[in-house]
């Protein structure tokens, strides 16, 4: 297979903060001694993790290897997907510590082939790590001002619009006003419009969880084999994803 090579437009270090529509300052030294200790801790142990890239939709099993300058080393085995990240590639790192699951997320600083179908990633450190249920999927914050609107079709028949919070390509946050609040209830099916600039998704998906205090629901893609349709979801996700590390890294 042909080594496939992908760029991004910025080359500093992705952030994750704990409340996502709200952009972090320059960084809490206590969170960021945390974070460092806790990557201390997996390269001394030489723990699991699975580095996911969004922008070509392929994970990779490796291994924490040293820390290093604000950098965090891996070692990672290639599979199906061969590829050398560019420095600037936005990846997500993920693990299990003291029983929880953990992920971050963060840009390559380069990378460098191994022996054995091996890589070798240099990410720089995050400002956090954030804890997330095993079966989760790191979900991108969206920002306030990146105008990325939903648009909900309920069963009913009735149609609102909403503000999308997070998304990945699994599922999406939305928080539309409190009256739409009581269109939809658990388990229903909703048809879904998602915009972004120029960018449009439509999918169906039924409705995970409901919050009343924040005026939230939590929606789940259903399985689609259009491949159009998956198409479109990755490539919101992945401006989603651009916009959102430009903002935190003070490049836009």
């Amino acid at each position: 297979m042909g080594w496939f090579k992908k760029s991004a437009s910025t080359e500093r270090n992705g952030r994750f903060p704990d409340d996502p529509p709200e952009v972090r300052g320059a960084g809490d030294s206590s969170e960021h001694r945390r974070v460092v200790d806790m990557l201390i801790l997996m390269c001394e142990g030489n723990y699991q993790a699975m580095v996911s890239n969004t922008e070509l939709g392929a994970s990779w099993v490796g291994r924490f290897a040293r820390t290093e300058n604000e950098t965090v080393f891996l070692e990672v085995q290639l599979n199906e997907v061969e590829a050398l990240l560019d420095p600037g590639a936005f990846c997500t790192v993920s693990f299990t510590y003291e029983n929880h699951a953990q992920v971050f997320l963060t840009t390559v600083k380069q990378s460098s082939l191994m022996e054995d179908k091996g890589l070798a990633i240099e990410l720089f450190v995050p400002d956090a790590i954030h804890a997330a249920g095993r079966r989760e999927l790191y979900r991108v914050p969206v920002l306030i001002d990146t105008e990325m609107e939903a648009r909900v079709t309920a069963s009913s028949g009735a149609v609102f619009s909403a503000r999308v919070q997070d998304i990945n390509t699994s599922g999406v946050r939305i928080r539309p006003n409190q009256e739409a609040m009581s269109f939809v209830g658990i388990g229903e099916q909703i048809e879904l419009l998602l915009t972004l600039g120029e960018l449009t998704a439509h999918r169906a998906a039924d409705v995970r969880h409901k919050d009343l205090r924040n005026s939230a629901f939590g929606l789940h893609f259903l399985e689609t084999t259009d491949t159009v349709k998956q198409q479109q979801i990755r490539l919101i996700v992945r401006e989603a994803e651009r916009r959102y590390l430009l903002r935190i890294n003070r490049l836009d």
